[in-house]
This record gives C-alpha cells, sequence and structure tokens, in this order.
C-alpha cells in the first residue's frame, strides 16, 4: 500500500476533504480519514454512555447514505456460493464506490 501511494503520489492517510472537495461536509469531521484505498477511520474520543461504556462518532458517509441490507447481502450471498469458487486472494470493497473515487 505505501507502494501505491507513492508510485500514485496519493497521501496514505488523507482528511476527507482531500477526496470529496466538493463536499462541504467534508471539512467538519476533523476526526475522520482514509487510510489507503478501502478504509475509513472515524476517531471515537469520548464515551457517549457511561453505562454502558460506547461512544460515538459522527461521520461523513461520501455517498450521502448507508448501504442497505439487500446491497451488502448479494455480496456476501455470492462470495458464500459455488459461484465463487474461482474468486479468491481478493478483497471485494462493497463500499458505495468509495474506493473507485
Amino acid at each position: 500500500e505505501n507502494y501505491r501511494a507513492y508510485k500514485e503520489d496519493k497521501p496514505l492517510i488523507r482528511p476527507m476533504y482531500y477526496d470529496n472537495a466538493d463536499c462541504e461536509e467534508a471539512y467538519s469531521v476533523g476526526t475522520e480519514y482514509g487510510f489507503s484505498e478501502n478504509l475509513l477511520v472515524g476517531a471515537i474520543t469520548a464515551p457517549a454512555d457511561e453505562g454502558l461504556k460506547l461512544g460515538c462518532v459522527n461521520m461523513l458517509i461520501p455517498e450521502g447514505r448507508y448501504g442497505s441490507e439487500g446491497e451488502l447481502d448479494t455480496a456476501a450471498l455470492f462470495l458464500s456460493s459455488p459461484m465463487s469458487a474461482y474468486v479468491n486472494g481478493v478483497v471485494l470493497p462493497v463500499d458505495g464506490g468509495y474506493t473507485a473515487m
């Protein structure tokens, strides 16, 4: 991944506005960043519920919506079916096209 970032002259760690310059919300999520081509990271910096010890974070979803159940299920069903027998050694991003940007 480091080599790819070097060859493409693209930083390995990018603020959200780097890939989403036209999106005004991308400039207001300071604890979220893209890492590599396949990950979005949102740092949880404070607990939201002391009793449950759970935290939350406000994150930008680049496509403007979460994936629906059916959109994610289709990829999982394919990968667990005999039709994917020849598919191996690959990461299949199901991310609404984020990694294609």
